[in-house]
This record gives structure tokens, C-alpha cells and sequence, in this order.
């Protein structure tokens, strides 16, 4: 129910979107042609030879697309959910991001205005004053390098304009949630501007905590950017961003379904009534610092130089219960995170009459640090394992652990409330690379590209868990959560490899290409602090990925059609493992996945705009045993069979004064697994989401106003669902979100 808190004006802009002019039609009713830069260099996006979703910052704000998790449904192939701040999990054609240990990366790699994010803990960030994102699905080694195995997601800050104008939104939402976000661009000479923007969001909870009176997963975000464009002749451009990110939330809590422990709140087993009831707060804080200086020096007609160089800092801080309940089983917190990278690219771009091309080479540095603690009470999991007589010495009486005074005869001490146990790990890691890309037209209709990259990935890693003196080492020899290290731990592994790339297209006519290319993709190895330490380090993974395809406009621009079909041979997949709150990684020896992609969009009058897009996928292990068996045949994480999404936007009022649109649309998600076994409780079945939305536009003031409800119907579906040893801990997807938004651009 929206209350008014924080009820205020509501303003801001809406970003323009580039429409290209057909002599048959008028501008007004063409399906918008949007400039990319997926392969390294300015190309419309029907004139690129893969698989891309690219969405226009209007798209973004029509979809009220907040972050990554948002854009799932304008980008077919893409799936998952943000699970918090630091873990964020999603998948391109199945290949999933579950790696969240520091020993390993991301198959999707996070580019933000071309410097990698890599991590989880960094790729989270919010969608404000964006101009584009684009997403480029199958491995992209060769283009984009460092963990792009599975695809990459480009997201495009808007750059300063050289005139004075800007543009402020504000929202008010159920949940008493409110969000203010605005840019500005400020020319200072006639070759130096600067644009700054920022945002403000405050999340209301969704999720109460019944035992300690609190309503958890909200949170406050404070974003700040900082753009200067400095152009002092037409031959050279530098771009200076800077960015801040701040995150203080309520995490993301759980609820258990196992009804014993449920009970222990006083709750029923229901992941959807809004209650839980866990021993500890749950919260998340993060900060991130970014900075990025890009220069591009046109030498002449055909040479471009262009530098990247981006550096981020990201520390995190984040608790949650493991059992996700009353009892005070085991509760686990992530403190000290710091990731801190430097990266340096280079680029020679070439082009001609009927070769394009570029070479480069690139410098990826990172230091990545984090402790671990688990909290556990020794009196609620270890009461009422029984010790047999005579054990411990002749005489001794059978008994119950934590019963005294036998526990104490026999293990010198009693059963702690609050025991603790504490990973600390930490890493260095280089990576360089040497990569060649070219595109040599055949006929005037006939193109062939051929690329590779040569990439140098070294890992150093530390690990230690002090042993601890507890009832419980004393039972099993062990500590019961952390593997225990007499001393610090140090591992030293070194990876190469070499992603080829090649394409063959062919373009009857400017609006269509049809395509077909085969890649390479490769992610290194890694090491994980995992109690079953034979699991250090894990192997690199591969992938050979093929795909044909073909994007087209059709009946004088007014019709957008995309048509793809993928195959995808993985070897050595990563595949994590979560228990006990903590992960361990595993090479899966063989992997594939295959399937087709539609989309479309299809405006047939200057009122009237139909979206579409639709997947077939089926991703699975073909050779993955397990102390279960085999588990060949299974599907992969968050992989569901067939996703689906729809969208009308109608202008039922168009005139000079006032545009009034009405905007409809659903996205349905076949059933998807949480976990490698494939459990039907670790699972959610096929679920429909509906999102509504109606805007009146002021035109000659630029203003704007909208109601919107998203997850109209109020759709009961998880986002996770994973047995950690305590039986299945639960967290619900977004429920019902009513609100109302204005905006105005000056």
C-alpha cells in the first residue's frame, strides 16, 4: 500500500531515442535503429554479425529497467535474479553466474562504460542516466577478453552535450519506496563540458522479521557521476567518469520451509506471506568507487589510437542466517571484502574501402580480500547426539552432548552459544592479453571476420582458517564449518590459452544481415577455500560456440525481426556448490547447451508498438558424477526451457500539446532448477509476471507522469530455493508495486 512519507514532486526527462528517416514513411513510425559498439567499433546494429539485444535508454525507462535483474525481459537469452547486492545471479543461454567466491569470476563479464566489473559484488549497480546496454550473448573472449565465456552486459553512461539542459525523475512506490534520480550537462567552453548526475533510492522492505521486530530487505542507494568530455580539435576526444556507489540495505533474508524450524518463529513453512523470523539481522553495505579515462586519437582517415584505463574499488560488508530461522543453527557474515582493480587497454583501429580492422593489448590487475565467519550455537546443533559408555575412559556412562557434567568430564569444556569459526582469503591476480580483429568484404554483400585473443592469467591465493578449541572439534576431530589450516595456505597457478573467432555474413540489402560464426570462449581456474580441499584449484572452462542467425526491417522500416539458433560445448563447466553458507567449486567434465531466439518489434501505425521475444533452450550435463551419481542429463542452474515476453505501447492521445500512452506487458518463465540435483523443492515452477503502466506527456514543457504496477497480479514465484544442510531456505520474487512517477526534461 503506498503512504505518504515521502510524497513529493515528481520529475524528470525522458532520453531521446536515435530514429532513423525512411523516404517512404515518416520518422515518427519507424522501429528505432540504435548504434552499437559490441564489436570495438561503431556499427548499426543490423550491420553486426551476432547475437545483441541493444536497449535505448527510452527502453530502459518505458520497462522501468532499475538494474540488471530488470533487463531479463528486454533481453531474450538472459535470465536470473539479483539475490542481494553480492550476489547477483543470472545466465546467458543457460550458462549461469553462480561463482561467488573470491578465488573465482563470472562467465557473464559486466562492462561499465567499458571497464570490467567482473565480480558480483561490483556488477550489481544501478541503471541511472544510462544511454544504452547492450547485450551480447555466447562466449566474447575474443573481443571483450577477461571471463566473457557466456556473453558480456555493456552498460553506456550518457556523455555531456554542449548545450546547457538536463532532466530529473522522482517516484513514489508501495512499500513507502521513493527514488530521485537527474543529470545535467554543462558546457564550459566550446571544447570542454561536464555532466553530473545522480541518484537517490530508498527501497521499503518487503519482508518483516517477526523475532526482532524489523522489516528487512530494502535499503537506501546513493549513486553520483561525474562525466567531462574534453574535445579540443576533431582528431581528439578524452572522456574522464567517475562514480560512486552506495549501498546500505536490508539485505537478503530468507525463510525456512522445513515446518520444525519454522516453528521455531512461530511461523507457517509460507515464502510468500511477507513474515520470517531469523535470529540475527540480515543486511548488506557496499561502497564502490570507479574511474575511467578513455582518449581516441584519429591519426588520419584510417587509423584510430584509442586508451581505456579504469580502476574500481568496491568494499562489502553483508550478514544472513544459513537456516533461515528462529534457531540460532549456524549464521554467517562476509566482512573485510575489498576488491580493488586496474585496468589498461589499447586499441589500433583500421579502415578501408573493404577492410576493417583492429589490434590491442590489454593489462587487468586485481587485489581481492574477504574474511568469513560462521556463528554457530554448539547447544542447538549438537544436543541429543548420544555418547556411548566407556568412550572417553572405563566407566564413563552413556550421555547426550551438552549434557552436563558429563560434556565438560569429557571434552574439558561445555557447549558454546556462540561459537565461531573465520575463513580469511585473499587474492592477486594479472592478466594480459594480445587480440586482432578483422572484417574483409568478399563481394559487396559478402563478409568474412576472423579474430583471436592470446590471454596470460596468473592467480595467487591465501587461505586460512585458525583451528578452534570447541565441543565440537573435539567430536569430530575437526572444525565443523571451516577446514581448519595449521598455517596460511598459498596457491600459485598460471593459465593460457588462445579464442579464435570467425564470422560469415552476407547483406542482400542494407537492412538485413544473415550470419553465422563459430568462437572460442575460455574463463581461468581458481581456488575456492573448500573443505573438501582436493577441490583446489579448480580447472579452467571452455566452450566452443556456434550460431547462425539473421536481424532484417521489413515493410519500409516499420518491422524489426531477429532470428538466431546457438550451440554451445562446454568442458570443465564451474559449477559451484553451496553449503553451509559457504561454496566449493567443481569442474562439470562436459556441458552443452542449444537453442533458438526470436525477437521483434513491429510499430504499424505512429500509435501502435508491439515487443516480442521468445527462447527455446535446453542446457544440461552430459557427464557430471557425484556422491549421488550421475547427474547426466540434469539441467544447469537457472536455465528454464522457454522464456517469453510480450509488450504493447499505445498513444491513445497524440497531439501537439499532450501524448497520452498506455503500456502492457508479460514475461513468463518456464520452470528453473536452483540447484546441479534438480530437486523439485529446490526449484520454481513456470510463473507469468504482468506490468502495467499509463503516461500523460506535456509536450511543449517536457513534462511527464505515470502510474505504474508492477508484478500486476501479484505472482507468487522464488527466486532461490537451496537446502544448505538445514533443509530449504527460500527468498520470494518481487511482489505486487504500485506507484506513481514524474519527470521533466529542461
Amino acid at each position: 500500500m503506498i503512504k505518504g512519507k515521502h510524497l513529493a514532486a515528481l520529475l524528470a526527462a525522458t532520453s531521446p531515442t536515435v530514429l532513423v528517416a525512411q523516404e517512404t514513411i515518416a520518422q515518427s513510425e519507424q522501429i528505432e535503429t540504435i548504434v552499437v559498439t559490441a564489436q570495438r567499433r561503431n556499427q548499426a546494429v543490423t550491420d553486426v554479425p551476432m547475437a545483441i539485444t541493444a536497449v535505448t535508454a527510452a527502453s530502459l525507462k518505458r520497462a522501468q529497467v532499475r538494474d540488471a535483474g530488470d533487463l531479463t525481459a528486454l533481453a531474450p537469452g538472459l535470465a536470473g535474479k539479483a539475490q542481494g547486492l553480492g550476489t547477483p545471479v543470472f545466465s546467458v543461454r543457460g550458462i549461469s553466474t553462480n561463482t561467488v567466491g573470491i578465488g573465482g569470476e563470472s562467465s557473464i563479464g559486466v562492462f561499465w562504460d567499458e571497464g570490467y566489473l567482473g565480480r558480483l559484488e561490483s556488477a550489481n549497480i544501478p541503471f541511472f542516466d544510462v544511454e544504452r546496454v547492450e547485450v551480447l550473448k555466447g562466449p566474447q573472449s575474443t573481443l571483450f577478453g577477461r571471463n566473457a565465456s557466456a556473453g558480456v552486459i555493456s552498460i553506456m553512461s550518457r556523455r555531456p552535450e554542449f548545450s546547457l539542459g538536463g532532466d530529473v525523475t522522482a517516484s513514489y512506490a508501495s512499500f513507502d519506496s521513493f527514488e530521485v534520480t537527474g543529470g545535467l550537462s554543462i558546457p564550459l567552453t566550446e571544447a570542454l563540458a561536464v555532466r553530473v548526475a545522480g541518484l537517490q533510492r530508498d527501497r521499503g522492505g518487503t519482508e518483516r522479521n517477526v523475532l526482532l521486530d524489523r522489516v528487512e530487505g530494502g535499503g537506501e542507494t546513493t549513486a553520483l557521476r561525474g562525466v567531462i568530455a574534453f574535445e579540443p580539435s576533431s582528431r581528439l576526444n578524452v572522456t574522464g567518469i567517475v562514480n560512486y556507489v552506495r549501498d546500505a540495505g536490508g539485505g537478503f533474508p530468507s525463510q525456512t520451509i522445513d515446518p520444525a524450524l519454522a516453528a521455531t518463529g512461530g511461523l507457517t513453512p509460507d515464502p510468500f506471506d511477507g513474515f520470517h523470523a531469523t535470529n540475527i539481522p540480515t543486511f548488506e553495505n557496499r561502497r564502490l568507487w570507479s574511474g575511467n579515462l578513455q582518449m581516441r586519437w584519429t591519426l588520419n582517415d584510417a587509423l584510430t589510437l584509442k586508451s581505456v584505463t579504469t580502476g574500481l574499488d568496491t568494499r562489502l560488508e553483508r550478514q544472513f542466517d544459513v537456516d533461515g530461522s528462529a534457531a540460532p543453527l549456524l549464521n554467517g557474515r562476509f566482512g573485510n571484502y575489498r576488491n580493488k582493480t586496474f585496468g589498461q587497454e589499447f586499441r589500433l583501429v583500421g579502415s578501408g574501402s573493404r577492410f576493417n580492422w583492429f589490434v590491442g593489448a590489454s593489462l587487468f590487475e586485481e587485489r581481492v580480500s574477504q574474511s568469513f565467519d560462521y556463528t554457530f550455537s554448539e547447544v542447538a546443533l549438537l544436543s541429543g547426539n548420544e555418547i556411548p559408555m566407556d568412550t572417553a575412559f572405563q566407566g564413563q556412562a552413556a550421555f547426550f552432548v551438552c549434557d552436563e557434567p558429563l560434556t565438560t568430564a569429557v571434552f574439558s569444556l561445555a557447549c558454546s552459544n556462540e561459537a565461531r569459526e573465520t575463513i580469511n582469503a585473499s587474492g592477486r591476480n594479472t592478466s594480459y592479453a594480445a587480440f586482432g580483429d578483422g572484417t574483409f568484404n568478399v563481394t559487396d554483400h559478402i563478409r568474412a571476420t576472423v579474430g583471436a585473443r592470446l590471454s596470460f592469467d596468473r592467480k595467487r591465493f591465501a587461505y586460512s582458517a585458525p583451528p578452534v578449541v570447541t565441543v565440537g572439534s573435539g567430536l569430530t576431530g575437526n572444525n565443523l564449518f571451516a577446514a581448519p589450516t595449521a598455517a596460511p595456505q598459498t596457491f600459485d597457478k598460471s593459465w593460457t590459452s588462445i579464442q579464435p573467432r570467425f564470422a560469415l555474413d552476407y547483406k542482400p540489402d542494407a537492412r538485413t544481415i544473415i550470419f553465422a560464426s563459430a568462437s572460442r570462449g575460455f574463463k581461468a581456474g581458481g581456488f575456492d577455500p573448500a573443505f573438501e580441499v582436493s577441490r583446489v584449484p579448480f580447472e579452467r572452462e571452455s566452450v566452443w560456440a556456434y550460431e547462425v542467425g539473421t536481424r532484417t526491417r521489413m515493410i519500409a522500416g516499420t518491422l524489426g525481426l531477429g532470428l538466431s539458433a546457438f550451440f554451445l560445448d562446454y568442458d570443465d563447466y564451474q559449477l559451484q556448490v553451496l553449503r553451509n553458507g559457504t561454496t566449493s567449486t567443481l569442474n562439470a567434465p562436459k556441458v552443452t547447451s542449444y537453442g533458438a531466439e526470436f525477437e521483434g518489434s513491429w510499430r504499424p501505425t505512429r500509435r501502435l508498438t508491439f515487443d516480442a521475444n521468445l527462447v527455446l533452450n535446453q542446457s544440461t550435463f552430459r557427464s557430471l558424477d557425484t556422491d549421488i551419481g550421475s547427474l547426466r542429463g540434469n539441467r544447469l542452474l537457472y536455465a528454464p526451457d522457454l522464456t517469453a515476453f510480450a509488450a504493447i505501447n499505445y498513444d491513445a492521445i497524440k497531439n501537439e500539446a499532450l501524448v497520452g500512452t498506455f503500456r502492457a506487458s508479460v514475461r513468463h518463465e518456464a520452470r528453473q532448477f536452483f540447484t546441479k540435483e534438480n530437486r523439485p523443492d529446490e526449484s520454481q515452477g513456470p510463473y507469468s509476471v504482468v506490468d502495467l503502466s499509463a503516461t500523460l506527456r506535456f509536450v511543449p514543457a517536457d513534462f511527464q507522469i505515470r502510474v505504474f504496477a508492477r508484478n500486476l497480479l501479484n505472482e507468487r514465484y522464488l527466486i532461490y530455493a537451496v537446502d544448505q544442510g538445514f533443509g530449504v531456505v527460500t527468498n520470494r520474487g518481487e511482489p505486487r508495486i504500485i506507484g506513481v512517477e514524474g519527470s521533466w526534461t529542461f
